[in-house]
């Protein structure tokens, strides 16, 4: 498994955040296509009324998502 050790005190501190922060990117551009590809089929499948309600619903999956992810 990959493993990085990196010691945010004593190391390059640009490296450092850009390496912690890493993961946190990636599961937010995962996220985001989701997001992007459940529009699109609701939006030409299920018609405007279920695409209204997903978006409705958009703010708090993703308040719910982040507490999660916090765990």
């Amino acid at each position: 498994m990959f493993h990085l050790k990196v010691d945010l005190l004593k190391d390059n501190i640009l490296k450092a955040l850009l390496i912690f922060a890493l993961p946190i990117l990636i599961a937010n551009i995962f996220q985001q296509l989701y997001n992007t590809m459940d529009t699109m089929i609701v939006g030409n499948f299920l018609g405007d009324t279920s695409l209204a309600a997903i978006s409705a619903c958009g703010a708090v999956y993703e308040l719910l998502m982040i507490c999660f992810r916090s765990w």
